[in-house]
């Protein structure tokens, strides 16, 4: 989570440093791209079987501007493998549990 706004967290792709919003809106858009609900998710994310498209997905949704306008799925992607796949499914299970519990806590 980022320190300005405790309802954001932060990637790293490709250097550059983006924040993820969450809300019902993120959510919404993210669980119709996908066809999984949240909880859906987060399972598959901690059983690791979680296919890249999907991941990609959630990241471009959650860094969507408020009007929705999500950027290209495919180069969020491509910018997911140049990042290195590992961290990315890590931050992107830190994101939907954090969606899920609210504060980020997962334990």
């Amino acid at each position: 989570m980022t320190d300005e706004n405790p309802n954001q967290i932060e990637i790293v792709l490709d250097g550059e440093s983006h924040v993820l919003r969450r809300g019902a809106d993120v959510i919404r858009r993210i669980e119709r791209a996908t066809g999984l609900g949240i909880a859906a998710l987060a399972m598959a994310l901690a059983e690791q079987r979680l296919r890249l498209a999907h991941v990609a997905i959630i990241f471009a949704e959650g860094l969507a501007a408020d009007d929705g306008d999500a950027p290209d799925v495919e180069a969020v992607g491509n910018a997911m493998i140049r990042t290195g796949l590992f961290h990315t499914y890590d931050v992107a299970f830190d994101y939907v549990t954090a969606i899920i519990y609210g504060d980020g806590d997962t334990a």
